[in-house]
């Protein structure tokens, strides 16, 4: 913190208990702590994992996600790859990644490894990293966070907006979630600096290649340990013990997991076997496709 306070104007503090966030303020994370942000405040506590395991940005951008949608992550200069985990959750929520220029970096790791994700919606020098933000901040979109509260008009707009996707892509999202689609509308009207639905509609008409950068924006590969909660309850409960009563003890158990992405789903279907085997005590062999 006194480093930092000697570059700015701005107070510098470091967070050791809760602490209310203020405008015009920065926070920063103290040694061997995690630091998390929960409706106004920051939060720091003890860490859970050993040394070297230890991601406390990818912590920290997770709760970020969880409380306040339209979050801006910001990865800097750093060694490793801390951060390019917990952006997939920033991203899902409809929030924005930035990345400093790993070609400016006096540490590129940390940078490299965020545009690795494929995520990375700027990628510039920070100074120019500072003028975008400022940019994002002064258009933010006229759309409810509340798929229900949007009128007839908007979501005419927003139907207008899909057709737009439909015809340039073959791809038909009309009976997608709603808010879903309005997080991933959101997002792209923020980054193309479209503060209404009709200006983004418009912009979409005079440029195809939008259509298609709002297509990988709704099919975003995003994915966690037991993601959607309700559905691996029901597997676990309903579903796999069927399969572990209809199956011949020597007959091995064959899973398939389509489309797992980076591979959590693949291991949550694994954990789920593994758990339900030894709680019948059953020496039972058990692949994962």
């Amino acid at each position: 913190a006194p480093l930092l306070q000697n570059h700015t104007k701005m107070p510098v503090a470091q967070v050791n208990r809760r602490t209310p966030v203020r405008p015009n303020h920065v926070y920063v994370i103290p040694p061997s702590k995690n630091i998390s942000i929960s409706d106004a405040h920051v939060d720091v506590s003890e860490f859970t994992d050993p040394h070297g395991k230890r991601t406390p940005i990818d912590f920290f951008f997770r709760t970020l996600a969880r409380s306040h949608r339209d979050a801006v992550a910001i990865i800097l200069s750093g060694g490793g790859t801390d951060g390019s985990v917990g952006v997939k959750d920033i991203k899902e929520e409809g929030g924005l990644l930035m990345v400093q220029d790993p070609e400016e970096a006096e540490y590129a790791s940390m940078p490299n490894a965020a545009i690795g994700t494929g995520m990375a919606d700027v990628v510039l020098p920070t100074r120019e990293l500072a003028i975008k933000l400022m940019e994002f901040s002064r258009q933010v979109p006229h759309l409810p966070y509340d798929a229900e509260s949007l009128d007839e008009k908007d979501w005419k707009t927003v139907q207008g907006i899909l057709a737009q996707v439909q015809r340039r892509t073959k791809h038909d999202f009309s009976q997608y979630k709603r808010s879903t689609i309005l997080r991933r509308i959101r997002r792209r009207m923020l980054l193309n600096g479209h503060p209404k639905l009709e200006g983004y509609l418009e912009y979409m008409r005079s440029h195809p290649a939008e259509s298609f950068a709002l297509l990988n924006d709704l099919l975003i590969g995003v994915t966690n340990f037991f993601r959607d909660h309700e559905a691996w309850e029901s597997l676990k409960k309903n579903i796999i013990p069927q399969i572990f009563r209809r199956k011949d003890l020597p007959e091995p158990i064959r899973v398939w997991s389509v489309g797992c992405a980076t591979g959590e789903e693949a291991y949550s279907l694994a954990i789920l076997f593994l758990e339900a085997a030894s709680e019948l005590d059953e020496s039972r062999t058990i692949q994962i496709f």
